[in-house]
């Protein structure tokens, strides 16, 4: 049968076996209910109808149950009619002779036939053709069966019968395929809508075409592009997608075909415009571009001008001609030049029409902002006289429906929707002063102008902008608002709460209870839309009930009143927001705060046995919560709230007042210039924070708070582990997002940007690839935007990098599984992407884990088991982020009270700011923030109440902070020193972790590089950068290099000591960066030594409580309006108090300079321009210097941070510093400034230093008196040396002055005890983060080589008498069969001698009786023929001969050497020699021969100690140097008399002696060409030897065998070695098998390794393994699937690991996947994945070779 025929059958069994299948079902199930059951079918053709009914009376037969099978009588006569295929009339001919056709129209009869009557207990009636029945009415009863029901049991997809395919053309695909190809299909048939029966004809069509045509490979993309030939029987033109299947790969494709059928639909062409553009398009594309090839389904290449002409005529006529010919042709081309944009010509920066996705005032303030800035480039006059902006468009979202539900129609359901969100903003964008005299700007109100137009996607209002002046200009901006936009959201939240209090009209105090699973939907939430997405789900079923329903308010009427008032105030905000609009709503803020505050405090001056139970239900007021329980008010452990609780609508409220003042703030101060990052500063700092601080829990408060803009979650953490139905909700849309919105910067991008950058700058490795793990990661957006900007900028516009491997492990914390892995493949694609558009390839693997801290340091703990002596860790980098802020707790604590600022002042409420609390000495593994900000009035009465209630007995008139607290613990400790031990470098991001916290612990072995703070939007982040490894060493090195050029004067004995002290002074900075310094920078490292003098020199003030030194390096953002050339170095402050307790601080500004006392005018330059511009912008609240500016609060919360990040203070001085430091916040300060210079004059030998006082000019009178004066201090060589050291030389012992350091003239003993730099070599990863590690370990055997060159004649190796000639026999050219594809019947070979093939190493993986053994035999037969001999090495008894396959011994005739019986000619303490160049040979030292026995018997003997194998080493060294013929027997004497270690070594291998394996006087070995042609197999049997002798001895022999390879193996000479159970040898680096793999193809060398399991490799010698070429995959043991998927996942990733677990699963035992090289039918050499069935000894026609052997010369010796 040919194979079109096949396909037909396989096509046709498609569509009848799920018709069947599906009425079987239907048939079981009503059989087993009701005993009988009566269907009807749609009409059928006759040939489909008779297999139908055959595979039912097979299914059914009499015995079963009595049945009817009968065709329609109408649908009889119908065919009667028709012209039958040959293959139909048959089968109409067989219907009706078994009289299954119903000739006399009985369809009542067989409807009214039951059990009773036919005497039965079963009986079905099956009728086929009810779209040709005459009696419609007749069919009731019976059950139809359409092919729509068929389709939907398949799962309404095509995905079944994609699998059922792929098995039986033998395909590999996974999931994703499986859903690519059946996206495309469904696609197609929403296209071309198709019947189930021609859905499978499609399917038949286009197996047919990929099966019959040689073009296509056997892999996923040829399957796909042959999809796209075999569409034109529908009417769908071909698609040639072979060169562009990448595109087709991904949703681009579907575009594609969509163009495609609309094309040829003609539809785009009724207007004449449209095809005369069209044709212009494409007219330029084909014949304008002369690399354009057209080509027909057939291959054959069509004239581009023909082409054309076609196009032509079928867009101009609609020809029906040109368009089968088109449908006939690639059609590509044609969408490729309808798809291309047209140059656009340059037009000026106004046409821009930028988009803002953020709140509706912030939008319309950028917007306005964006049309000054572009006005204000176009013309240089100030004369503006109006600024108007108007909504000029909305693109909404609502549907008919939508409209139909409210009552009105689509646009004015859009206008209520702008109302609601923009209704009142006028008024305050009117206060908006824009310091332009006699500028007005003015928002004008919705209008009959206004346009709307409804669209699925992309809702947005567009504004235009209208400057009026000397020239009018018009500016267009847009504002997205979509259905989950914040305050349309907000409007909707109050619009729901309105109705569900409408039905409880006498709701007194409202908590709002959501379904619980959108509840924890929503704490899981990626995203504020997405948290917006999930309220707004949640509104519909939200309940509205009562705190205060059925209280009893008898006592406390007045208490009663006031929350009616309070009521009735919420509900007019509530009314108001909905009627006229959020911002007019804005104005009642005033009054719904004050209605709040007086409820609560009457509620605290009442009784206190009355007043704890009101405290309590009040404190819950206008939260959102999931379902209450029985438990009421005390089950709940967090809460929800939006904006119209009071706590965060007086924020949103002081919010507009704040944005109000800072930009107008702004523009005041612009000199007209209008710069977008001062007004993106602006809304960066009016970021509203958590409302609510604390909440009450039934133990102690939670602190723990997440935020989505206006919606904030308080409470105690939700499980990251959620279930499905929570899941289900955050399932993010498969749809194509726009990723080129522009995300601001955030703070933690910054750090891993430029982090990654030095890295890069300090290991050169890093060019090539990195290994990145980040642990407790809340936000993975800000760390890979971090990244990616690191490709983009080191990596993707380097044109010297082509390649790249980044490795990236994520354990994340807080996000749902879903939403991170999303995120993740999100931007791998991108990523990978991103590179391939520049032509670079990024080999990119990223592991993911959500996970806790402790379970965190557990799961990487494993990874120091392949740490090595030199310390080196597997990753590059950690970055370690909140892991202390993610476990704190909140408690309160009493503050003292102060009142409230005026109302004036209201606009400093922002930024909100946590303020850090200094470090008590007597409990300095404690940390505490101030969450407590006591100017916001609604935030600290709720604090307040808090606090009562966590304690029930402390005074309701006092006032009390909310305090967050971290405690420091062990675990904590060992987990950063967990991350030391596995990475170069340790990034902590962290608000609570610092300095001193790092220094905890065994800090030895990591050395801080930097440590700042102040990091983020508000100064929050710390950020702590250290190592374990070599950071430090090459920065000692790079000082002393440094410090011995430049200072000739210093004294040599104590040059180490004081770049030790120099290092000391620097760690004690709080930001100090040392990569400059480590990099060799020469002006970084000055600025080491002007530090460390400069804090040395100038101390502390007196009676100071409070003083830190700050590098204004690591503050640059403190200089953003500065030119940073005039930045001063250092900034010493400190901090008393006066009699009062108000701080007063002393700012000293430094500049340290080492080198010529030219550098002293810079210096003087430096330190002036940073006093005036640091004093002015630290300012205090009533100085006269203060500009009163929008971000002053923010200044003194830098302030308060520097001076407290690093402070330690005794517990007695807590209170009244933090009150000074809560003034210093709030600007209730004083500041005094003073400078100084500091210089060190190199090449000065003197003993001098001095200081001078000078003056600064300050001829515009900004500075005060005290700070006019500033002093320089100067330091000689010496003196700067005894300054560090402090005097450390007395005036009689000054030392040797010593010059440059001259490594001719000194040993440099020295610089070697601090220059210890080890080598590391990071290779390749794969999978989890337990595989992701290679590090190359410097073991002895690498250290410690030693050689001897000797001339050729030197016979000391008289063991090696096999014959060293150098003819090389040809083995034969022939390719070794493995098996065939299954059920297609391919052969797939071993490459065996091909060219290309990289080397001839093959492995077997799977478990014991899964086929590995049958399938080695079958291999070592085939290399038999070919030539080729192999060696068995068999510890496992796996190969003895009589329980081998027959064929297989007849064919290798194979040699058993029993070892128990016959010693090995090998002598283990041999002297091996190697030839490194024509004439001259290196052989072994005694030494070294040691040393390779040790590492033998230290890998076998895990449980030698280090005494043990250090007596090994001597004992052998000293032996064999005595005794050129020493052996084992002497070797355990020796070891018997180094005591009791050695004897217990000597126990271990006594018996290895007395079986007296080896035979150290052999003339011959096992590997020379005499021996090897005797026998095609040679089989080291080791069979009854102890297990750990068996490795002993195959080691020796490998080693044997590679020193014998190496003087006499050829590559075109090979030997196989087989090994059974290699997981059990040595697999370090420089082991026998290592260097087998990695060398041995030049010397002939071909390994077959088998394992059972991988899972006892690390990741690197995983690497080592999986160099060789080919391997074999059987079924694994349950224990092995993971690790097995996980390999062949890396392989051929396009299938995920849960694809290969199945494909694994499905192994019957002689079937294996091949991955490895092949060529196919094109001569292309390629690496494929297969699935084979391993073909039988019996079918591989040795019969033929067995009988002719005697004429082959390679058997006349057997």
């Amino acid at each position: 049968m040919i194979k079109e025929e096949i396909i037909m059958n396989l096509s046709s069994e498609l569509f009848l076996s799920a018709y069947t299948d599906y009425l079987q079902n239907i048939i079981d199930n009503s059989l087993t209910h009701a005993g009988e059951t009566r269907i009807i079918t749609q009409s059928l053709m006759p040939n489909q109808v008779l297999s139908i009914f055959e595979k039912m009376t097979v299914l059914y037969p009499l015995s079963v149950c009595a049945s009817y099978l009968r065709v329609a009588h109408g649908l009889v006569k119908y065919w009667e009619t028709l012209k039958l295929s040959s293959n139909d009339t048959e089968a109409f001919t067989r219907l009706r002779l078994n009289s299954w056709l119903d000739e006399e129209d009985k369809l009542t009869w067989y409807r009214n036939r039951t059990t009773v009557d036919e005497g039965v207990e079963r009986l079905f009636v099956l009728l086929v053709g009810i779209d040709h029945t005459t009696d419609k009415g007749g069919l009731a009863d019976f059950f139809v069966c359409t092919s729509n029901k068929v389709w939907d049991s398949l799962g309404g997809n095509y995905n079944k019968w994609l699998k059922e395919i792929a098995e039986n053309e033998g395909l590999t695909l996974g999931e994703q395929h499986y859903n690519q190809l059946n996206d495309y299909l469904m696609l197609i048939n929403s296209l071309v809508p198709l019947t189930l029966s021609q859905k499978a004809d499609l399917l038949e069509e286009w197996l047919a075409k990929y099966s019959s045509n040689n073009k296509y490979s056997e892999d996923y993309d040829s399957l796909l592009c042959s999809l796209f030939s075999s569409l034109t029987n529908l009417g769908l033109p071909y698609l040639h997608v072979e060169d562009d299947i990448k595109l087709f790969k991904n949703k681009k494709g579907h575009q594609y075909l969509k163009a495609a059928h609309q094309f040829i639909s003609h539809r785009l062409y009724n207007q004449g415009g449209k095809k005369t553009k069209d044709l212009d398009k494409i007219r330029k594309y084909l014949l304008e571009n002369s690399e354009v090839k057209v080509s027909d389904i057939s291959g054959n290449k069509i004239d581009v001008k023909l082409y054309f002409s076609y196009i032509e005529k079928f867009i101009l006529n609609a020809d029906n001609d040109c368009k089968l010919k088109l449908i006939e042709t690639d059609l590509l081309p044609i969408l490729k030049a309808l798809n291309i944009k047209e140059e656009k010509k340059e037009t000026s920066s106004n046409t821009s029409i930028p988009s803002f996705n953020c709140h509706s005032f912030e939008a319309v303030c950028k917007g306005l902002n964006f049309s000054l800035e572009r006005f204000s480039n176009e013309h240089q006059s100030r004369s503006i006289s109006l600024v108007t902006i108007r909504i000029k468009h909305f693109q909404h979202d609502f549907n008919s429906k939508d409209a139909q539900n409210n009552n009105i129609n689509k646009d004015e359901l859009a206008r209520s929707v702008l109302k609601g969100v923009l209704g009142g903003i006028e008024v305050y964008i009117g206060n908006l002063d824009l310091a332009i005299e006699n500028c007005v700007v003015d928002f004008l109100p919705l209008d009959e102008d206004t346009t709307y137009r409804s669209s699925t996607s992309n809702p947005h209002v567009v504004f235009e902008t209208k400057i009026i002046g000397e020239s009018t200009e018009v500016y267009l901006f847009k504002w997205k608002l979509s259905e989950f936009q914040i305050e349309r959201l907000h409007v909707q939240i109050a619009k729901t709460i309105l109705q569900k209090i409408e039905t409880d009209k006498g709701c007194l105090l409202p908590i709002l209870v959501m379904n619980k699973q959108i509840y924890q939907a929503i704490y899981h939430a990626s995203n504020q839309e997405e948290a917006c997405r999930l309220t707004s789900l949640g509104l519909s079923d939200m309940k509205v009930i009562d705190i205060f329903r059925d209280y009893d308010f008898s006592q406390v009427e007045g208490i009663q009143l006031s929350l009616r008032d309070l009521s009735n105030t919420y509900i007019s905000l509530l009314e108001s927001v909905v009627d006229e609009g959020l911002y007019v709503a804005r104005n009642q803020s005033k009054i719904l705060l004050n209605a709040y505050s007086s409820v609560l405090k009457k509620i605290m001056a009442s009784e206190a046995y009355i007043a704890q139970d009101i405290k309590e239900r009040f404190y819950y007021g206008f939260f959102m919560t999931e379902s209450l329980g029985h438990s009421g008010f005390n089950a709940i452990e967090g809460v929800l709230i939006n904006a119209y609780h009071p706590a965060v609508f007086e924020l949103v409220s002081a919010q507009i007042d704040f944005i109000t003042f800072a930009v107008s703030d702004i523009y005041s101060g612009s000199d007209y210039i209008f710069n977008k990052n001062s007004i993106d500063d602006v809304f960066v700092q009016s970021e509203i924070e958590t409302p609510i601080l604390a909440l009450k829990q039934k133990q102690g408060i939670s602190t723990h708070a997440k935020s989505f803009g206006w919606l904030h979650y308080i409470g105690k953490p939700l499980d990251d582990n959620i279930d499905l139905s929570v899941q289900a909700l955050l399932k993010e849309s498969d749809d194509d997002e726009d990723t080129q919105d522009v995300q601001p910067i955030t703070p933690e991008e910054s750090i891993v940007y430029n982090t990654l950058n030095d890295y890069q700058k300090v290991y050169f490795h890093a060019k090539d690839g990195l290994r990145i793990l980040a642990t407790n990661v809340t936000n993975l957006s800000s760390l890979l935007a971090g990244v990616t900007k690191y490709c983009q900028d080191s990596l993707i516009k380097d044109p010297n990098r082509i390649h790249y491997s980044l490795h990236i492990s994520v354990y994340t914390i807080g996000l749902s599984k879903l939403t991170a892995v999303n995120t993740l493949k999100n931007w791998q694609e991108d990523l990978v992407d991103k590179f391939a558009k520049k032509d670079k390839v990024i080999e990119l693997k990223i592991s993911h884990f959500n996970s806790e801290v402790a379970h965190i340091k557990r799961s990487l703990e494993s990874i120091l088991e392949i740490q090595d002596a030199t310390g080196l860790g597997c990753f590059d980098m950690v970055f370690n982020f909140s892991f202390l802020q993610n476990r704190t707790y909140g408690k309160t604590d009493p503050a003292p009270i102060i009142s409230l600022q005026s109302n004036e002042d209201r606009g400093l409420i922002f930024p909100i700011i946590y303020y850090p609390k200094p470090i008590i000495q007597q409990q300095d593994n404690l940390r505490e923030l101030r969450l407590s900000q006591r100017q916001i009035a609604i935030q600290s009465e709720h604090a307040n109440l808090t606090a009562n209630l966590e304690v029930s007995n402390r005074s309701e008139n006092e006032q009390y902070f909310v305090v967050s607290k971290m405690e420091y613990e062990q675990a904590d400790i060992e987990f950063i020193e967990t991350l030391h031990q596995i990475s170069q470098w340790v990034v902590n991001i962290d608000e609570y972790f610092d300095y001193n916290l790092l220094q905890k612990g065994n800090n030895e072995n990591h050395k801080v590089i930097s440590f700042s703070s102040g990091h983020g939007h508000y100064g929050e982040l710390n950020v702590t950068l250290s190592t374990a490894h070599d950071a430090q060493q090459k920065l000692k090195e790079s000082m002393y290099n440094h410090i011995s050029g430049i200072m000739h004067y210093l004294h040599k004995e104590t040059l180490l000591q004081l770049i030790d002290e120099v290092l000391r002074l620097n760690e004690s900075l709080s930001g100090v960066a040392n990569i400059k310094a480590v990099l060799g920078n020469n002006e970084a490292v000055r600025n080491l030594y002007g530090y460390a003098l400069s804090i040395k020199a100038i101390s502390k003030p007196k009676d100071c409580l409070l003083s830190q030194w700050i590098p204004l390096d690591s503050c640059q953002h403190w200089f953003k309006l500065q030119d940073s050339y005039n930045r001063a170095d250092l900034l010493q402050l400190s901090l008393k108090l006066d009699q009062n307790n108000k701080p007063i601080l002393s700012a000293h500004i430094v500049e340290a300079k080492v080198g010529s006392p030219d550098l002293l005018k810079k210096a003087e330059d430096q330190i002036e321009a940073s006093i005036h511009y640091l004093s002015k912008l630290f300012a205090p609240r009533d100085s006269k210097k203060s500009n009163n500016g929008y971000n002053r609060r923010y200044w003194w919360g830098q302030l308060h941070r520097a001076l407290v990040i690093r402070s330690h203070i005794n517990q007695a001085e807590a209170q009244q510093l933090n009150i000074a430091l809560e003034r210093l916040s709030e600007g209730d300060f004083a500041i005094h400034w003073t400078s100084s210079v500091v210089i060190c004059h190199t090449e000065d030998n003197s003993n001098d230093s001095s200081i001078i006082e000078k003056f600064y000019t300050d001829e515009f009178n900004n500075l005060e008196e005290g700070s006019k004066k500033y002093f320089v201090r100067k330091y000689s060589e010496v003196s700067f040396e005894k300054t560090i050291l402090n005097n450390v030389y007395s005036q009689g012992l000054s030392g040797p002055k010593t010059k440059l350091i001259s490594k001719e003239n000194d040993n440099d003993n020295d610089l070697k005890s601090i220059v210890k730099t080890p080598t590391i070599d990071i290779g390749s990863a794969d999978g989890s983060i337990f595989d992701d590690v290679s590090v190359t370990k410097l073991t002895t055997r690498q250290a410690m080589i030693e050689c001897t060159v000797s001339d050729t004649s030197d016979t000391s190796d008289t063991s090696d008498t096999s014959d060293t000639s150098d003819t090389v026999e040809a083995i034969e050219d022939r390719k070794i069969m493995i098996g065939t594809e299954s059920r297609r019947d391919t052969a797939i070979y071993w490459e065996y001698n091909h060219a290309k093939l990289s080397n001839r190493h093959l492995l077997i993986f799977g478990s014991s009786g899964s086929g590995k053994t049958y399938a080695i035999q079958c291999l070592l037969s085939e290399l038999a023929l070919a030539g080729v001999s192999s060696f068995i090495i068999d510890y496992t008894d796996g190969f003895l001969k009589h329980q081998s396959e027959l064929v297989y011994q007849d064919v290798c005739k194979p040699q058993e050497y029993f070892v128990i019986q016959n010693p090995l000619p090998i002598n283990p303490f041999k002297s091996y020699s190697t030839e490194i160049s024509p004439g001259q040979t290196i052989i072994e030292k005694p030494f070294q021969v040691a040393i390779r026995v040790k590492n033998i018997l230290d890998s076998v003997y895990s449980d030698f100690g280090s005494q043990q194998v250090a007596i090994i080493d001597k004992v052998l060294e000293a032996g064999l140097t005595a005794n050129p013929h020493y052996d084992l027997e002497g070797f355990v004497e020796d070891l018997e008399d180094e005591g009791t270690r050695g004897e217990s070594v000597a126990n271990k291998i006594r018996t290895l002696v007395k079986m007296n394996c080896f035979d150290n006087t052999a003339s011959t070995n096992l590997y020379e060409d005499k021996v090897r042609k005797e026998h095609a197999v040679q089989i080291i049997q080791l069979t009854q030897i102890p297990k750990d002798l068996q490795r002993i001895i195959t080691e020796f022999v490998l080693w044997d065998l590679w020193a014998y390879v190496q003087k006499h193996g050829h590559k075109s000479k090979p030997i196989t070695i087989v090994l059974d159970e290699m997981q059990n040898l040595d697999h370090s680096a420089d082991s026998p098998i290592d260097k087998l793999l990695r060398e041995g193809r030049k010397f002939g060398i071909s390994l077959v390794l088998a394992t059972q399991t991988v899972s006892n490799f690390t990741n690197e010698q995983r690497d080592r393994l999986f160099q060789a070429s080919t391997k074999l995959f059987f079924k694994p043991a349950t224990t092995e699937i993971s690790s097995f998927a996980d390999l062949l996942s890396k392989i051929h990733p396009e299938l995920r690991r849960s694809d290969w677990i199945e494909h694994l699963n499905s192994l019957e035992k002689g079937q294996c996947f091949f991955a490895g090289y092949i060529e196919d039918e094109r001569g292309q050499f390629k690496e494929v994945v297969r699935k084979l069935d391993i073909t039988a000894l019996e079918e591989r026609g040795f019969t033929s070779y067995i009988n002719d052997r005697q004429s082959d010369p390679f058997f006349i010796g057997i």
